[in-house]
């Protein structure tokens, strides 16, 4: 989803907080966009050959699932505008927000797993799915624990990217970091068991995999010397205007002295 995800947020950041990016940016968006999915094209090549994604329906497009990504994508995109314009539109605090958020995530996905089996007809479904009777933390173990620990952070470093920069700067990490993930896969560290089994290696989809982050840096630059033009306007402008102004260079230089009708009142009162 990122390939579609990553445009979409770029258009509708432009518009729905107008925003102004420049020809270098855009073309870094379009190259992203293009290398994430030759990447992943290439990469699920690699899997069939090697058998990793076998099927037996074979390769066939599957219109429910088709309607489920792009609805998946659609939300994706109206959520994280939202979520850029509670964390910048709210003068709170990064903490408190983040509750906020995170209250209501957790009030949805209680609600889901309560009720979401309350839809199955068949009692013996109902109860596979039922976390009453199956229990709450049915299937944890210490993997999960491991991945809740660095989610916490990941969560964290996301929120404030968006508090501070904008959430299509965190689209373009999110995609920098899914491809460095399967470059770190290709030569993995099991930790804890069972034992992870490496990526197949394949050089097109590392050489897109290179594109990418390159394709990254570029868009990180040219958002870097758009922020610093912006500084060195408004550094210029106050040294002009400090310079126009005699009163306002030296008003901390300048010995405040009491006037001689306020002297005058104070002599009439002592007397």
């Amino acid at each position: 989803a990122l390939p579609i995800c990553l445009p979409l947020v770029g258009v509708s950041t432009a518009l729905f907080f107008r925003r102004r990016y420049t020809f270098q940016q855009w073309a870094s968006l379009g190259a992203i966009s293009v290398a994430l999915l030759a990447f992943y094209h290439v990469k699920a090549e690699v899997h069939l050959k090697h058998g990793a994604l076998a099927s037996p329906h074979g390769r066939r497009i599957e219109m429910v699932g088709v309607l489920m990504i792009l609805t998946s994508i659609i939300f994706n995109c109206l959520g994280a505008l939202l979520v850029e314009k509670f964390l910048k539109g709210h003068r709170g605090r990064l903490h408190e927000q983040k509750a906020h958020l995170l209250l209501g995530e957790i009030a949805v996905n209680a609600a889901i797993l309560a009720f979401t089996p309350l839809l199955f007809r068949d009692p013996t479904l109902r109860e596979m799915h039922s976390p009453w009777h199956r229990g709450f933390f049915a299937g944890w173990d210490h993997r999960v624990l491991i991945c809740a620990i660095v989610w916490i952070p990941a969560g964290w470093t996301a929120t404030t990217l968006v508090k501070r920069c904008s959430n299509l700067l965190k689209t373009v990490s999110q995609s920098t970091s899914a491809v460095l993930t399967y470059i770190f896969s290709m030569f993995p560290v099991t930790l804890v068991g069972p034992r992870l089994v490496p990526e197949p290696f394949s050089s097109p989809v590392i050489l897109l995999a290179i594109s990418v982050l390159l394709s990254a840096l570029t868009f990180g630059g040219a958002d870097a010397a758009i922020s610093s033009g912006k500084k060195e306007k408004i550094q210029h402008g106050r040294s002009s205007f400090d310079s126009s102004n005699p009163q306002a260079r030296a008003g901390d230089a300048t010995d405040w002295k009491l006037h001689r009708s306020y002297m005058a009142m104070r002599t009439v009162s002592a007397g």
